[in-house]
């Protein structure tokens, strides 16, 4: 009996070990329907780092929380930037002590 893992990729055939495995072309997709509302506030939770992005979502669910997460995160960095930019401007104008 052989002692090969079937689990494990083999480099024959091009494969590399490094790449994340492939769903059989037959395996069942489980797509989960969200409304807006709930795509809204999944984005949002995975925007504050609060969920994982979830691999169950259609094409076009999956780029559209992609880009509503991508935007908050970078409203976010905006802000932040804007507020250190602001303090760093008040401070520079009180007079040193």
């Amino acid at each position: 009996m052989s002692s090969h893992d079937p689990s494990l990729t083999e480099l024959e055939g091009g494969v590399d070990r490094d790449l994340p495995p492939q769903k059989p072309q037959n395996a069942r997709v489980s797509v989960a329907l969200r409304s807006p509302d709930q795509l809204e506030r999944l984005a949002e939770m995975i925007a504050n780092g609060g969920l994982p992005l979830p691999d169950d979502l259609s094409p076009e669910q999956f780029a559209m929380v992609v880009r509503k997460v991508q935007k908050r995160r970078h409203l976010r960095l905006v802000k932040f930037i804007a507020r250190a930019i602001a303090m760093d401007i008040h401070q520079s104008r009180e007079p040193s002590k």
